[in-house]
């Protein structure tokens, strides 16, 4: 069975380590580069640890550490809203079985409001499954231009 656990200071190092192959997955769609020691930077995760209006979310299905998802206040487009989905990630070994939809399902019951995430264009799986969360929870989309998409929904609508 899936459920969440939101994280803390506790977490850093392994958030740390499953951020760098996620950071990797995504640079075929983004062309992030890694430093010299082999490290993509991700210049927010330390105030993930340190700022109230962000949160660090496991995913698990039974004991298994299977995804996370990072939270945050941030309006992709400028409106006031209540939650964003910066990063969100279910494991490779885990996809396809139905565990993200029912992550996302847990953390819209658990933080009501405004949503909203942002998604690359050229990430035809990633595509496929957030056009099924806005339908889910009958969102909008608005383009970032020929690259990115946003979708905006309520937690009151699915």
């Amino acid at each position: 069975m899936v459920y969440i656990k939101r994280v803390g200071k506790d977490k850093r190092k392994a958030l740390f380590n499953v951020i760098q192959k996620y950071l990797y997955e995504m640079s075929k769609y983004y062309g992030d580069e890694m430093d010299e020691d082999g490290v993509y930077e991700y210049r927010y995760l330390p105030l993930y640890f340190e700022d109230s209006d962000r949160q660090v979310y496991f995913i698990y299905d039974d004991e298994a550490w299977i995804g996370f998802a990072l939270l945050n206040k941030y309006s992709f487009t400028g409106e006031e809203i209540d939650n964003a989905i910066a990063e969100f990630s279910i494991f490779p070994a885990y996809r396809n079985k139905g565990y993200a939809m029912d992550a996302i399902k847990l953390l819209v019951e658990e933080r009501k409001g405004s949503w909203q995430l942002k998604y690359a264009l050229n990430n035809a799986n990633g595509l496929y499954f957030w056009k099924k969360v806005k339908q889910k929870y009958r969102g909008s989309e608005i383009s970032l231009g020929d690259k990115e998409m946003v979708i905006t929904f309520n937690s009151s609508q699915g």
